[in-house]
């Protein structure tokens, strides 16, 4: 769960309040306590994915971008320890983002630890709000730096500047999305238990020992605010979608005493991007972080909630002719394009549903636990999937929660933009 931001000019000194005040987050510390101590949910490590295998759309790599380390003052943990713990969750690359810091920096955090990828990266207080960026070697973090200032710097080195909690309630992105800001978080689940009410808090607590991580699914929504944004901003032009784990591992409950909840491990096994790579990863670091940040920057990613169901198989591209759009692609609108898309096997078990649509509205949907869909479409658009599944447990009666949120094929009215 993510920790309380600070004044947007204030930088990294954020102060975690959970949205309750320190009296509110004291009682909850010590509700959560006992659970953790006593909570069977966090066993031995789990086995790690099979070996990836090639999709029509490419290799599938499940991993986390924005988290935290003790580089950020309101955070724990050691890259080598977030290494390890991701690695126990099958999780393969994992990019850390700390707090107007580079941390150790590219050339001395950067590396394969434990089987995971490890890549660095920068959240920046910016006046507008938040922005992560990834790919470049350095970036001006003074305070003081304009946002023009610092996009050139990330741009001009080939970095990827992303929109950190694009429509919070008190961290909204409030100035205008430059276009050279390629991406931006569509899902941060952080900032959903952030917002959440104290007896949601207490709920999700109490059902730990019980339902383990899933619990905290209790407090999860559909994000209709940012999927408005990201929709609005797509037909326009492209715009990558993240989600973001915002992981800290502390809950400050003052100035000196951190507590370390939620575990990473727990808040790592909800949900991941799953990026599709043209290649597999060779295991050599320069060319392996090129080719991650590559296809991250090129929005060939879709996003699971895997802790409901492996996403691994999801597969999402227009056909027409001889050519395939995957995920992030752009091409004129006009031929009948045909829309597949194909879930793994484990969507029949989960009764899934699959929901095709266009600028934000749906527009073609297939029966529940059907694995494949496809539909014919011509006209310019925003074309993406949500695929939901009917949430079990504590919490979730007569809910359903979205599984898998596709990035776009984007049918444009004039000539697709290069790349």
């Amino acid at each position: 769960m993510a920790n309380a931001h600070s004044s947007r000019s204030g930088g990294g000194q954020r102060r975690a309040r959970l949205g309750v005040s320190a009296r509110k987050a004291a009682i909850l510390i010590m509700a959560a306590m006992p659970l953790m101590a006593a909570s069977p949910h966090n066993p031995a490590a789990p086995s790690p994915p099979a070996p990836n295998r090639p999709t029509p759309s490419g290799f599938d790599y499940a991993g986390l971008i924005h988290v935290h380390t003790a580089y950020s003052d309101d955070a724990t943990g050691t890259y080598a320890g977030r290494a390890l713990t991701a690695a126990k969750q099958g999780i393969q690359f994992v990019i850390i983002t700390d707090h107007d810091t580079l941390g150790p920096g590219v050339t001395g955090g950067d590396g394969w630890r434990d089987g995971v990828l490890m890549l660095t990266g920068v959240e920046s207080s910016r006046t507008e709000g938040h922005l992560l960026a990834v790919g470049m070697e350095t970036a001006p973090l003074s305070h003081g730096t304009s946002t023009d200032s610092f996009l050139a710097s990330v741009t001009g080195q080939g970095g990827l500047a992303v929109v950190a909690h694009p429509t919070h309630r008190k961290w909204a992105w409030e100035g205008p999305i430059d276009d050279r800001i390629g991406a931006m978080e569509i899902l941060d689940l952080a900032d959903q238990f952030a917002a959440s009410s104290t007896a949601q808090k207490l709920a999700a607590l109490a059902a730990l020992p019980v339902a383990g991580p899933r619990a905290y699914l209790t407090m999860a929504a559909r994000p209709d605010t940012a999927l408005a944004l990201w929709d609005r901003i797509g037909q326009r032009r492209r715009m990558v979608g993240l989600y973001a784990p915002d992981i800290h591992e502390a809950l400050e409950l003052s100035d000196d005493v951190k507590a370390p909840f939620p575990a990473a491990g727990d808040i790592m096994r909800l949900a991941r991007n799953h990026v599709l790579t043209t290649h597999a990863l060779t295991g050599k670091l320069a060319s392996d972080r090129a080719t991650l940040l590559s296809a991250i920057g090129a929005g060939r990613l879709y996003v699971s909630l895997d802790i409901l169901g492996d996403g691994r198989g999801f597969n999402f591209a227009a056909i027409a002719g001889p050519g395939r759009f995957e995920m992030g692609s752009e091409a004129p609108a006009g031929p009948p394009y045909r829309f597949e898309v194909v879930v793994p096997d484990v969507g029949e078990r989960l009764g899934a549903s699959i929901r095709l649509l266009r600028d934000g509205r749906v527009i073609a949907a297939a029966r529940p636990g059907a694995t494949t869909l496809s539909h014919i479409d011509a006209r310019p658009g925003v074309y993406r999937v949500e695929v939901s599944v009917p949430a079990t447990g504590v919490g979730h009666t007569g809910k359903d929660l979205v599984w898998i949120y596709s990035n776009p094929v984007y049918l444009r009215a004039r000539s697709p933009r290069p790349g």
